[in-house]
């Protein structure tokens, strides 16, 4: 995020590919690659995510931030 402008800071934001950074660990029927949920949620056209498909981080936000170790 560079500028001041928050509309723009949430068009790049939004406006990025999903990568394979981090997609690994998160999904428990999908644990290496959850954006393979993903699409299956949005071919399905669901509305939500499943709770019970997400495996704990375990890590405060503080930590999933980097303010705190």
């Amino acid at each position: 995020l560079q500028t001041t402008n928050l509309a723009e800071d949430w068009a790049i934001l939004l406006g990025s590919r999903f990568n394979d950074h981090g997609v690994g660990g998160k999904s428990k029927s999908h644990p290496m690659d959850i954006r393979q949920m993903l699409i299956g949620l949005e071919v399905r056209k669901a509305r939500a995510y499943p709770k019970s498909d997400l495996l704990p981080v375990k890590k405060t936000l503080a930590q999933v931030l980097g303010d705190e170790k």
